[in-house]
């Protein structure tokens, strides 16, 4: 199983997540769009993988999430954050 990330890519999974539910869409319809793996999705809705910029970009722009609206729903987590250099000393 991969290791969880940090708290806001977790609850950042979970929104995504919550989002693609709402539009009635599976993890496989919603990764052909973003162009990416349902895998790869799988693990970013579990906070295991954080999302390359294009991909999170596509996956906002087909479910039609607003940005202001994403960064205030996260905004309780951004402290959460563990820095780069953490994941790379393990």
């Amino acid at each position: 199983m991969a290791e969880q990330l940090d708290l806001f890519h977790i609850e950042m999974g979970k929104y995504i997540r919550q989002k693609r539910e709402n539009a009635g869409l599976t993890i496989a319809q919603l990764a052909g769009y973003a162009d990416c793996d349902d895998k790869n999705l799988g693990r970013i809705e579990l906070g295991q993988r954080s999302p390359h910029f294009v991909t999170l970009f596509k996956v906002f722009d087909y479910l039609d999430i607003d940005m202001g609206d994403f960064q205030k729903a996260l905004k309780p987590y951004r402290n959460e954050i563990k820095p780069y250099r953490d994941y790379l000393q393990k």
